[in-house]
């Protein structure tokens, strides 16, 4: 029970640290760069902005290219989980979309507000997560209809025993 209220501790100190430390260095970047803070975006931009970190997120939280790392921070070598740590804080980041996407959000903004040419990057990435979730909500119609459908099939199985029965 220690260990586990130790990892909590950790889950909220290692972020706030990061998150502290990474907006100072990406302010400090950009105030070095444009000699001010930026102070506003377009709509459409943020729009890109914000998809780009969407498909941030799904790619650290859920896809199989960085499954290697969230393996890597939930066990250990020997294939026993992580139950408190460093790394293990690591991993409970990187599985949880709010947290994954603070940081994601906190890089695409400092892409976006570093320099123009990143801007293709982000379109690229926003594109991506328009896809990835065109992908997710097919996924989910199909799940419903395949659970519907077999519903169904239960239901036509029960008549056709309950007929033979009779």
């Amino acid at each position: 029970m220690k260990e586990s209220k130790n990892q909590d501790l950790l889950n909220l100190i290692y972020p706030t640290i990061f998150i502290v430390v990474f907006g100072a260095v990406c302010i400090n970047i950009l105030l070095a760069m444009n000699g001010k803070l930026p102070t506003a975006i377009n709509g459409f931009d943020l729009a890109i902005v914000i998809l780009a970190s969407f498909r941030f997120i799904r790619a650290l939280t859920y896809d199989k290219m960085f499954k290697v790392v969230r393996d890597w921070a939930h066990y250990l070598p020997d294939g026993r989980e992580r139950k408190y740590g460093f790394v293990r804080t690591i991993y409970d980041l990187i599985s949880c979309p709010w947290c994954t996407g603070i940081y994601t959000s906190i890089f695409a903004l400092f892409l976006y507000f570093l320099s123009p040419a990143y801007w293709f990057i982000l379109l690229i990435f926003a594109v991506s997560g328009v896809a990835s979730f065109i992908q997710i909500v097919i996924n989910l119609i199909a799940t419903h209809y395949e659970v519907a459908d077999a519903r169904l099939d239960k239901i036509e199985e029960s008549r056709g025993q309950s007929k033979v029965g009779s």
